[in-house]
């Protein structure tokens, strides 16, 4: 039997969210063999910090809503470190195993926009003006999946970069985390500050 979708949905992103720069310079990897490296990237604490994803799993079990990646991770080519593609399964599994279901994954921008829609990003992308005027990159992708699936419930997102999440960031929908760490127990990733923030963004 399919399971029914929730009413609430959390669009996630990964670098910067479930890892961050203090974790990946805590791990001395310069002490580890090509071979344990390598091992070690296929496990998912390799790369995922164990803290921010367990602070992310009791903020989703609280909220009780689904999780759907709008990471880069999503393609099979991309991913942090030497990973190539089974980086996201290995995560989707994890969560799943602890009671969060990640239902599938935004489309690629590339995917659906216009080829004038493209073209003037690349002529325009770096300009103030264009960012806070378009809808592109992920932004757009976590729309056009909404359009596609008919979800009309509650959603927010969570990502370490606001460059196109302008229009989610002005609605009030980004719970922004940062990759980096600067020496306080409440940054890099998602930390007990953006759980607050989600709990309380359901619960309004």
């Amino acid at each position: 039997k399919e399971r029914q979708m929730k009413n609430k949905i959390v669009f996630l992103d990964i670098d910067g969210v479930l890892n961050n720069e203090h974790y990946f310079k805590s791990l001395s990897l310069e002490t580890m063999s090509q071979e344990e490296k390598r091992n070690f990237h296929c496990s998912l604490w390799g790369n995922i910090d164990p803290k921010c994803y367990l602070c992310f799993v009791n903020a989703m079990k609280q909220v009780d809503a689904d999780a759907v990646v709008s990471s880069s991770w999503r393609d099979d080519n991309s991913s942090t470190f030497f990973m190539r593609n089974k980086t996201a399964d290995i995560l989707a599994d994890s969560l799943k195993k602890d009671g969060i279901n990640v239902i599938g994954a935004t489309p690629e921008w590339s995917s659906f926009a216009s080829k004038e829609d493209i073209k003037m990003f690349y002529n325009a992308s770096s300009q103030k003006d264009y960012v806070q005027k378009h809808v592109f990159g992920r932004a757009a992708e976590i729309y056009q999946w909404i359009k596609v699936n008919n979800f009309s419930g509650k959603w927010c997102a969570i990502d370490d970069d606001t460059y196109d999440m302008y229009p989610i960031q002005k609605s009030g929908q980004l719970i922004q985390t940062s990759w980096y760490y600067i020496g306080d127990k409440d940054t890099g990733g998602f930390t007990s500050v953006q759980a607050e923030k989600l709990i309380s963004f359901f619960k309004e």
